[in-house]
């Protein structure tokens, strides 16, 4: 008996030694994920707050720029063209309008046949804004927009624009109450009004209830707050990874337990989260690759290209984020801020040269999306371009769902957006897509066209391309020329337009408006 007893004791002590320290990391994981996931719902309904809070200010701005002229016609050129300007230096909303009574009269998305009903207001503010939470419009049918009414004037801001600050998990919750009642402005997913109640007098409020971590928070200038509430459901996926991962190192010495978590927890999903907080921060910005006529040598459009600067001065790469954001979900917010960013950048440029078209790249995900062609046209819209002037550029990728990217690419040519197949011959099926879809331009990969003159074997394929091209009535477009000899070759083959270091590198619009300005002087 003593024996057994013995050998118990020490089988106990063994099984404590090696299990303590693996329960101990296990609620070190639940602590820290806790801590992270109640951190990252603070930042969001600050987040939801702050740019709330500056679509109001620019509103009430552009408020203050329309009544200084009061010898305008109210919904004259000259007025639309006023809203326009201010809408263009707006980045949290969409459009101005003028309202009278419950009718839009006109608005800076442009002309509009005559009054449209918005129908009756939901909520009236202490200061008199006036809130209606889903309006439909003319522009754009099948996307609501929040409308906001003060002195006669509207702000329209559509609801993806307002809530693209969370959108890579449908189970996310956030959007924006009324602190008198506690009534929803806007929002994405469910909202209690109780959540209002927790957030009493204080500033803020970080609590969980209803299977939530939620965290409010209020403006301090205006009568609303803002929420967020992710599910538990991440605090327990957090700590089962930590657990996961760190129980092997379970028997290892505490400190570097510690130390080991820590680094796995500042790891996992780093780039994700810096991806999300790169758009909250507004890191991305575009730079312009020319498009070059080879007759005559002018820019007759320029593809825009984004770029991640980081806050620290770091330049990241696209093909380093662009695939983490497609995996985790962000490439459509992506997308959405690319589009915003060119409007708002080209605007003047493509009224002032009407040659000229801009060209946008669309993800796989983008082309099984059924908002992407309204939010082009909305954004567009907003800023007084027609979408004659858009381009959009798809690759192979993008087209492994037949049928869903046909419904998106036919919707977009029945706006006047043109389409662009991308990196053209480097999938496995282009034929099969080229005499499946409509296509305007095909752009020849940049191998193809590094191999021209040197005697490989793939030199050739460019005239069947071009051949190719020619027959299926498209137009086509070289990517990559770097040589004086490519472009000749490129333009005795009858190729009209090319990109590429040998004309420009990728220019900021300021260079690419100086580039037009030039060529319009040497004509």
């Amino acid at each position: 008996m003593s024996q057994l007893r013995t050998t118990f004791t020490r089988a106990l002590a063994a099984l404590l030694a090696f299990g303590l320290p693996i329960v101990g990391a296990i609620l070190i994981a639940r602590h820290l994920a806790a801590e992270e996931l109640e951190a990252e719902t603070r930042s969001l309904a600050a987040e939801v707050v702050r740019r709330s809070d500056q679509a109001l200010e620019q509103f009430e701005h552009g408020i203050a720029q329309l009544k200084l002229d009061p010898g305008i016609d109210r919904c004259s050129e000259a007025d639309v063209t006023r809203m326009r300007e201010i809408t263009l230096r707006a980045l949290h909303f969409d459009a101005m309008g003028r309202v009278s009574g419950d009718f839009l009269e006109c608005s800076s998305f442009g002309e509009q046949a005559s009054p449209y009903l918005l129908g009756p207001t939901d909520l009236v503010s202490d200061s008199g804004l006036a809130i209606r939470r889903r309006v439909l419009l003319p522009i754009a049918p099948n996307v609501p927009f929040v409308v906001a009414v003060k002195d006669g004037y509207a702000m329209l801001v559509r609801h993806s624009v307002a809530s693209d600050i969370f959108a890579d998990d449908r189970a996310a919750s956030f959007g924006t109450f009324t602190l008198k009642d506690g009534h929803p402005i806007w929002e994405q997913g469910r909202f209690d009004s109780k959540w209002n109640r927790a957030l009493g007098n204080g500033p803020e409020a970080v609590f969980r209830g209803d299977g939530n971590v939620v965290a409010v928070q209020r403006s301090t200038r205006y009568e609303f707050g803002g929420f967020a509430a992710l599910p538990l459901r991440y605090l327990d996926a957090a700590t089962h990874y930590f657990s996961r991962t760190l129980a092997p190192a379970g028997a290892g010495a505490g400190i570097l337990l510690v130390l080991a978590l820590d680094r796995l927890r500042r790891h996992r999903g780093s780039v994700p989260a810096m991806l999300r907080g790169a758009l909250r921060r507004n890191e991305f910005f575009v730079l312009y690759q020319p498009t070059i006529d080879l007759r005559t040598r002018r820019c007759i459009g320029a593809e825009a290209l984004i770029r991640w600067r980081q806050a620290n001065g770091n330049l990241v790469r696209p093909d380093l984020f662009i695939p983490v954001a497609e995996e985790c979900g962000l490439i459509e917010r992506i997308t959405e801020r690319v589009v915003s960013i060119v409007a708002r950048d080209t605007a003047a440029l493509l009224l002032a040269h009407p040659e000229c078209h801009v060209a946008i790249n669309l993800s796989p995900a983008d082309l099984q999306s059924a908002s992407t062609a309204p939010m082009l046209r909305a954004r567009f819209a907003a800023v007084g371009v027609e979408s004659s002037r858009i381009v959009v550029e798809a690759t192979e990728r993008g087209m492994l769902n037949l049928d869903a990217a046909r419904g998106i690419l036919d919707e977009l040519h029945s706006m006047g957006i043109r389409v662009a197949i991308d990196d053209f011959g480097t999938g496995h099926s282009s034929l099969s897509y080229l005499s499946n879809l409509k296509f305007d331009y095909l752009k020849i990969d940049k191998s193809f066209v590094d191999a021209i003159d040197q005697n490989a074997a793939t030199s050739h394929v460019v005239n069947h391309i071009i051949d190719m091209a020619a027959t299926l009535r498209m137009t086509v477009i070289a990517e990559g020329v770097e040589t004086e000899a490519q472009a000749v070759t490129l333009l005795s083959w009858g190729v009209p337009y090319a990109q590429g270091w040998l004309f420009d590198k990728p220019l900021t619009v300021d260079a690419w408006a100086a580039r037009l300005a030039a060529d319009h002087q040497n004509t």
